[in-house]
């Protein structure tokens, strides 16, 4: 394996743990909540599946924007560590938020959080248009879930889903692309020149006594 192939495994592997844990455990706020009610749940409140569905989630859609930069030719720098983690923290407070919130009011306040957590973390057009991309897909896929009778949302505004909804998926996606960029740039060699590769510059000058 090499170097460039280790650090995306790593980073896979990473986005999963965070999503099979502290994704988890956001889900089960939800259902502890009564935001969601699963259909066979475990004895903590969600079912067994959460953990590879959200362990499989953050990695989309923390590799997703990234994949999508290298597509385009663009290997644009990283947030800081402080800034990548002020973003999660932002996230967890929209999720949380989300457990109190309904309706239109809950969907303008984790917009707003979805704006802060982009000012923070990307401030980019890509970053922006592959969080509206996950804003549209995320419920989708919780629609379709929730049309197969896995679950259900207290507070349904179309499709079965809320009207929150896709502003937790913005959120999501900002924070956590953020924590993957870190992650898989952190120690990647820097593509500019180095000093050794580059080429000696000639000199047309005249040197005293050559002549």
């Amino acid at each position: 394996m090499n170097a460039e192939t280790y650090r995306w495994a790593r980073t896979a592997a990473a986005l999963a743990l965070l999503g099979a844990t502290l994704g988890v455990a956001m889900d089960w706020a939800h259902a502890a909540s009564g935001t969601t009610r699963y259909a066979a749940p475990l004895s903590i409140g969600v079912a067994w599946w959460t953990f590879p569905l959200f362990a499989g989630a953050a990695v989309a859609l923390g590799l997703g924007p990234v994949i999508a930069e290298r597509l385009l030719g663009r290997r644009d720098p990283p947030p800081t560590l402080g800034r990548a983690t002020t973003g999660m923290g932002l996230f967890v407070i929209a999720y949380l938020l989300s457990c109190v919130l309904r309706g239109v009011t809950g969907a303008a306040v984790l917009l707003a959080i979805a704006v802060a957590i982009w000012l923070v973390v990307d401030r980019r057009p890509l970053g922006a248009a592959m969080a509206l991309a996950a804003g549209v897909l995320g419920p989708l896929a919780e629609a379709a879930q929730i049309a197969a009778g896995l679950f259900s949302h207290a507070d349904v505004a179309f499709g079965g889903v809320p009207a929150w909804l896709p502003c937790l998926y913005l959120c999501a996606s900002l924070a956590v692309s953020g924590v993957a960029r870190v992650l898989l740039v952190r120690d990647e060699p820097d593509p500019s020149p180095t000093v050794a590769d580059q080429k000696p510059q000639h000199s047309s000058a005249v040197v005293p006594g050559t002549q």
